[in-house]
This record gives structure tokens, C-alpha cells and sequence, in this order.
């Protein structure tokens, strides 16, 4: 690969890296972290509270086994609530927001559970869906 080849391909990648923190806001906050998932376990229609730190103000999801939960408000960045739906997108957040139509159903088991934010995904809580 020649001088001038090489020049290219790090200035396209310095050029992703900066359009993909642009997409995301620009400068990013502290990394999220949940502390606790409340209640711990429960049926499809549960409302779900999480609490922890980093969260933002608005565009959280909160990952549910491989299922997405999209576009959460937290309006102290230290809790979520939400309510367990019965089928989620199977797509990670994107500041696209382009994704194919698929969706996970959930039925009972154990799942593990993460905030992400445009500062990054935090440690993960179980939680277990309960049949109806």
C-alpha cells in the first residue's frame, strides 16, 4: 500500500470517528452504571424501575437479553422506569436510527438487563420474566 493510500485511510477513519461522536452528541458523559433493578423478577406489563448513574436525559434503551427497549427519559439521570413490553426490536440504538422490522418476543426466563446511553453500556442486572 502505497504513502498516499495509507494517508486516506487515516484521514477516513479519523473522519468516522468524529462524524460517529458527532452523531452522539459530541462529548460524552460519565459511562452509565446500575446499582438495582426493581422489582427483581415479574410478568410481561411489569413496571420496571432501574436505578443507577449516567444516565441521560433523554435517548436511553435498555437492553433485554438481545431485545431493545428504545428511547427512554430519565429525568434525574439515576432512574429509568419503563414498562416490560411483550416484544422488543432486536436493534441496538443508532443515531441512524435504521433498522430491519424484527422483533424478539419474551417469554419467561432469566434475562440480563443494561442501560446504554451515547456514553456507553453499563454493567448488567439480572431479571426474571415470569409466566402470566
Amino acid at each position: 500500500m502505497g504513502a498516499t493510500m495509507r494517508s486516506a485511510v487515516v484521514v477516513l477513519s479519523i473522519a468516522l470517528l468524529a462524524a460517529g461522536s458527532a452523531c452522539r452528541g459530541g462529548v460524552a458523559g460519565p459511562s452509565p452504571t446500575i446499582v438495582r433493578v426493581s422489582p427483581d423478577s415479574g410478568p410481561v406489563g411489569t413496571t420496571l424501575t432501574i436505578t443507577g448513574s449516567g444516565f441521560g436525559r433523554t435517548g436511553n434503551a435498555v437492553q433485554v437479553g438481545v431485545g431493545y427497549v428504545l428511547d427512554l427519559a430519565s429525568a434525574d439521570g439515576v432512574t429509568i422506569t419503563f414498562v416490560l413490553p411483550e416484544a422488543m426490536g432486536v436493534c441496538p440504538p443508532s443515531p441512524g436510527g435504521a433498522c430491519v422490522a424484527l422483533a424478539v418476543i419474551l417469554s419467561p426466563g432469566r434475562y440480563d438487563l443494561a442501560v446504554i446511553t451515547p456514553s456507553g453500556t453499563s454493567n448488567r442486572l439480572p431479571f426474571t420474566v415470569l409466566a402470566r
